[in-house]
């Protein structure tokens, strides 16, 4: 009975442990919507933040401006979450190059990062992002959802349309 209660308390004691760790994560970043870092990005410059949103697709190579910005594709991965004019670039270490490689496009993403401002050449200026989100951490929260019933009416439109099709005659 001792053991068991022992064991409890010490079960008890990890779970408190581990729920005060999350608050202090969440307490030291901004949770905010995508739209609104889109809108105002120089809002959140070296702020911390959390937002969820679709991913899109990696990238192992970066622009020459974000290159010359210090961002090198030897030690980071470009990543397209959301939308690419805010991009979000992590560093290449394998636990997080084999969880971006096991990613669905149209999976949704929760992001932790630090806003930062890029140098940018003035001859890039009005087309490249001046924002990007220097990734802490990406959890999945929600896989791509497959539409089966549209994926069905499909099928069944296309076999539709060959039985509409008059049959072709053949001219000599």
């Amino acid at each position: 009975m001792k053991k068991l209660s022992l064991f409890l308390s010490i079960l008890l004691l990890a779970m408190l442990s581990i729920s005060v760790e999350a608050a202090k994560i969440t307490a030291e970043y901004n949770e905010i919507e995508f739209s609104a870092l889109k809108i105002a990005p120089e809002k959140y410059d070296k702020k911390k933040v959390i937002y969820s949103e679709k991913y899109q697709r990696y990238s192992t190579t970066f622009p020459g401006y974000m290159e010359k910005s210090g961002l090198s594709s030897k030690k980071h991965l470009l990543l397209s979450i959301g939308d690419i004019k805010i991009p979000a670039v992590c560093d290449k270490t394998d636990s997080m190059v084999k969880f971006i490689g096991g990613l669905e496009r149209g999976s949704t993403v929760k992001v932790y990062g630090k806003v930062r401002k890029l140098r940018v050449d003035s001859k890039f200026r009005s087309m490249a992002p001046e924002y990007y989100v220097d990734v802490d951490k990406i959890e999945l929260t929600a896989k791509p959802k497959e539409d089966k019933m549209q994926k069905a009416d499909d099928k069944e439109d296309r076999r539709t349309v060959k039985r509409k099709l008059p049959p072709r005659k053949l001219r000599r």
